[in-house]
């Protein structure tokens, strides 16, 4: 890649991700860790700290890589894997139950094709397969109501507010509501001139160690069809994308869909937050 950030600065990025669970657990952000949380109640600590190994080392290549889903979803020989950690635990997994796909296909075995212990007892889970599973999905979907209730009332002033600002939520109200929040939270944001064309959303540049972020946002609602809908933030280094959404906690995309206006006033909170977090020299 040709952006000074995919070589010089490649490892502060990472490491500012690395650090956004911890963020944003302090900033009372904590429904996207619900995941985490989830392993943390049902691991040990030699299988956390394998957890948060894999995990570090998974988000170093998801920052580099053209297409994420290829990272997991490879064998050997397949796929240039930058970090040795993630290359051996692939060639482990191939040698101990053979071909991804195949693995993918089967509903039974489909947890292991994730690389630490907690990841595969999180996979199992989230198949529902037994009533073990069921209730291990059930805990973690416990512990997502949990937080994000935990969210609305630490942020309830802050939501009060953006809701205010949001009496239509029409698309474009929503992305000026979000353009208004990088411009105030964001230290040194360029926002630029919207694109005239419908769908192409508000355009912004976080400073990053003496490079720049593009970030695109777009809000997809339509207020005939009631208060659900979605935004969607794509982020690039050089006109190239970098995957920073899937880098970043396991259930932050959960930031993306809202079924109300609180919802979508705490999805460009949190959006903002983190993004304000990265921006931080």
């Amino acid at each position: 890649m040709n952006g000074s950030l995919f070589g010089r600065d490649i490892g502060r990025l990472v490491e500012r991700v690395v650090d956004s669970s911890q963020h944003l657990e302090l900033s009372g952000f904590t429904s996207c860790l619900c995941n985490d949380i989830w392993v943390r109640n049902n691991s040990s600590p030699g299988e956390l700290a394998e957890y948060e190994c894999v995990r570090r080392s998974y988000i170093e290549e998801v920052l580099y890589s053209p297409d994420p889903a290829d990272i997991l979803m490879s064998d050997p020989g397949e796929y240039s894997w930058r970090t040795l950690e993630i290359a051996q635990r692939i060639q482990e997994r191939y040698r101990k139950y053979g071909a991804v796909r195949d693995l993918f296909a089967d509903p039974a075995r489909r947890h292991l094709l994730y690389l630490s212990h907690a990841e595969q007892r999180l996979g199992l889970a989230l198949e529902r397969a037994n009533y073990a599973a069921i209730k291990a999905a059930r805990e973690r979907v416990r512990i997502y109501q949990e937080q994000r209730d935990l969210e609305m009332r630490l942020h309830h002033a802050e939501v009060a507010v953006l809701r205010s600002s949001l009496s239509d939520l029409r698309s474009n109200e929503i992305e000026e509501a979000f353009s208004s929040l990088l411009k105030t939270q964001v230290d040194g944001v360029l926002l630029e001139e919207p694109n005239p064309a419908p769908g192409k959303g508000k355009i912004a540049r976080i400073p990053f160690f003496g490079d720049w972020i593009k970030v695109v946002m777009t809000a997809d609602h339509d207020s005939r069809k009631g208060s659900a809908g979605r935004i969607f933030i794509e982020t690039y280094i050089d006109e190239r994308i970098l995957f920073l959404s899937r880098a970043l906690p396991m259930r932050f995309d959960a930031y993306k869909s809202f079924d109300s206006d609180s919802e979508l006033a705490l999805c460009l909170l949190a959006w903002v937050e983190i993004l304000s977090f990265i921006a931080r020299p």
